[in-house]
């Protein structure tokens, strides 16, 4: 037997039933159905449907948008780290190796950074001008930030690097020389190009020979890049800064013409 409020519910069930409805979507020219909700005691409400298309352009246009953002935060932590916005995205491939020197120097880096590293003070890429010295130095910045933090790895020029140093010694600066030593020596990986074009003065010659000393007995890499022989470096820096890198580096020879203006075949 049917009770009052039984007959009650069956009729608000059948009052909120409604058609099967749609709507138009014009760009993708196709009919998206509704979709019905349920509420309370039967009764439900309906909601226009979502197309799919739009879904899915949607979807691509915000995937879209995280791998630009991730782009542009790359770029941003390299060009913090001192790249040059010529070698923002230089990699380790942009290197040119069509003669058994090239060869020979890209493979070095190659085990460089594979893990030579750890037992090595570091590199030293000498020669001449437009032949890819600082394009190789600058990549490996580039990878050094993508596989081991965007703290990982810094470039200066030889001027750059003196400044750092300097401006410490103003009375307006927040930091002290002791700060600015102790950071550059825990950097991973301290990259230095230009070499040969400061002053060579007593002064430079002490700050080079303390930051190489410093990083020489923390373990940390060094790579130093300058359109020089192995005798000017030495000129330019001293004896102690070069003999360090003695000790299980490299002296890689950049002895081809220079690349510039040379399309890749």
């Amino acid at each position: 037997m049917e009770k009052p409020g039984d007959i009650i519910q069956d009729l608000l069930t059948k009052t909120t039933q409604q058609e099967p409805s749609s709507w138009f979507c014009k760009p993708h020219r196709r009919e998206v159905p509704d979709y019905v909700v349920p509420i309370i005691a039967g009764r439900t409400i309906r909601r226009p449907g979502e197309c799919p298309d739009c879904k899915t352009e949607s979807e691509q246009t915000q995937l879209a948008k995280e791998v630009r953002d991730r782009h542009n935060a790359m770029l941003m932590s390299r060009l913090q780290a001192g790249v040059p916005k010529r070698y923002l995205n230089a990699c380790l491939a942009d290197f040119r190796e069509d003669t058994p020197a090239q060869q020979l120097v890209g493979q070095q880096v190659r085990d460089f950074i594979g893990g030579g590293w750890r037992d090595s003070p570091g590199l030293l890429f000498l020669g001449k001008v437009g032949t890819g010295k600082t394009l190789l130095g600058a990549a490996t910045v580039n990878y050094w930030l993508d596989h081991y933090g965007w703290n990982s790895a810094r470039l200066y020029t030889a001027l750059g690097l003196n400044r750092r140093i300097t401006a410490t010694w103003k009375d307006s600066s927040g930091e002290t020389d002791v700060m600015a030593y102790q950071r550059l020596r825990d950097l991973p990986l301290l990259v230095v190009d230009e070499i040969g074009v400061q002053f060579g003065s007593p002064t430079e010659h002490t700050i080079f020979t303390e930051i190489i000393n410093e990083r020489y007995n923390a373990r940390h890499p060094t790579i130093l890049i300058g359109n020089l022989t192995i005798t000017d470096l030495e000129a330019a820096l001293g004896e102690r800064v070069v003999d360090r890198f003695r000790d299980g580096g490299h002296t890689l020879s950049f002895t081809w013409s220079s690349q510039r203006g040379v399309k890749r075949s």
